[in-house]
């Protein structure tokens, strides 16, 4: 027998396809409500999902421009204005962006001196 308070998932709920995007890898939040709105997602109930995901902590643009910041940096694909650039194009504000290069050059620094002994 079937339970009865079993839902269909509602196909028009971006909220499983936010979880599965975020399930990948981070997204900025320009970049997420992109993603869903070309899936054809209304934006009232994406607006809604991001939402949901920073207040539970899923979605943090200072986090993302950090984790990409630094391994750009890492990686030697990028330094100073253009990690600035990248963030940027990937939709991250500008104070934030200032802040994640900021840091990031302090943990790659760190890193540099720490290998070099």
């Amino acid at each position: 027998m079937k339970d009865s308070r079993a839902q269909k998932p509602d196909p028009t709920d971006p909220w499983p396809a936010t979880l599965r995007i975020l399930t990948r890898r981070d997204y900025s939040q320009s970049e997420l409500r992109q993603r869903l709105a070309d899936k054809g997602f209304d934006p009232v109930r994406v607006e809604a999902a991001l939402k949901r995901c920073l207040e539970l902590g899923y979605l943090d643009d200072a986090r993302y421009a950090l984790n990409r910041a630094t391994g750009l940096m890492r990686q030697g694909r990028a330094v100073g204005k253009r990690v600035l650039l990248d963030l940027r194009q990937h939709g991250v504000n500008e104070e934030i962006a200032n802040r994640a290069l900021q840091l990031a050059r302090e943990v790659c620094d760190e890193e540099q001196l720490l290998s070099s002994l």
